[in-house]
């Protein structure tokens, strides 16, 4: 990642500007910070664009990269569907 601009959502203002991050493989990321500071519309940026054809300048992904997300406001999943059906 390199200076990506993350808002609550499209056409949003700017919550903040991430640094400038490299992650290898093994690396392990804690996303530490206030309530509404912006931890969930991160994430939610990184999943979009990973699964987006041409990620935003500023995002560069490895081509075998496989990311999981899991949205914290279980919308993912059916109520019904046992944990290992989910």
């Amino acid at each position: 990642m390199d200076t990506l601009p993350v808002s609550p959502a499209p056409g949003q203002p700017t919550l903040f500007t991430t640094g400038v991050a490299r992650l290898r493989s093994g690396d392990r990321v804690a996303i530490m910070g206030r309530n509404g500071g912006g931890k969930s519309s991160l994430l939610r940026l990184l999943w979009q664009q990973m699964n987006n054809a041409s990620p935003l300048p500023g995002l560069r992904l490895h081509p075998r990269l496989h990311p999981g997300y899991y949205d914290q406001t279980l919308a993912q999943l059916p109520d019904e569907a046992s944990l290992l059906e989910a």
